[in-house]
């Protein structure tokens, strides 16, 4: 398999509640090539926010708005923000670390939800010359 989609989800409780959560890729992965965030109810993008962190280094700050992170009903297909192809970002067992902040919204949305960061792991394809 030369990739994969890796789910890291977020369960968030309550209006303005902050959540970390810790993760690490899947270690059968070379790097990470691009990412998704997916809430079912586009009003919890909101004023809400999501930092990112991989291996230490911060990909996304704390206040990057996670609205700017997916799309809705009448986007492109490929929902994905990809990395520069210059950029490498390790995976390989890389600690993730993210942090979720709920813009605080409660007039006609649900608690609790669900958010999903999708991470698109990739390997190098292998020169079959050799």
């Amino acid at each position: 398999m030369n990739s994969k989609n890796q789910i890291i989800k977020i369960r968030v409780s309550s209006a303005g509640e902050t959540v970390k959560v810790s993760a690490n890729t899947n270690k059968l992965f070379e790097e990470v090539r691009g990412l998704f965030v997916n809430i079912a109810d586009t009003k919890h993008h909101y004023k809400s926010t999501i930092g990112l962190r991989i291996d230490e280094e911060e990909i996304f700050p704390d206040e990057y708005e996670s609205s700017r992170l997916t799309c809705v009903d009448s986007a492109e297909v490929n929902p994905y923000y990809y990395f520069d192809k210059d950029e490498f970002i390790e995976a390989g067992g890389s600690k993730v670390e993210i942090k979720y902040c709920d813009g605080g919204m409660n007039d006609g949305v649900t608690f609790p939800y669900d958010v999903n960061l999708y991470l698109y792991l990739k390997n190098k394809p292998k020169d079959e010359t050799k």
